[in-house]
């Protein structure tokens, strides 16, 4: 059981899916960040904006295969935002 453990996923694909449909089975918190334009429903899961605030309250953070590009940029098949994972938090071309 994953019961009380907050995970954010941050970008990622359709394998993806699976594993957050597998944790919420197993009864953990899941955040996911750069899913706005997936056209099926996360059952038990909340949508959210790359955040400090997010990220601080996260037990595990689960990026793509791949992490980052060498600019910080992490890939993400269901969302047009461009999502940067550097200097701590950040998205788009706000300076965090």
């Amino acid at each position: 059981m994953l019961t009380g453990l907050h995970i954010v996923f941050l970008g990622g694909d359709a394998r993806h899916l699976e594993i957050i449909r597998s944790f919420t089975d197993l009864d953990a918190n899941v955040v996911v960040i750069g899913y706005e334009d997936l056209h099926e429903q996360l059952l038990e899961v909340q949508h959210s904006k790359l955040t400090r605030e997010v990220l601080r309250n996260a037990d595990v953070l689960i990026l793509p295969v791949v992490g980052t590009d060498d600019h910080g940029r992490v890939e993400s098949s269901f969302s047009s935002e461009t999502l940067f994972q550097k200097d701590g938090c950040g998205q788009g071309e706000r300076d965090w």
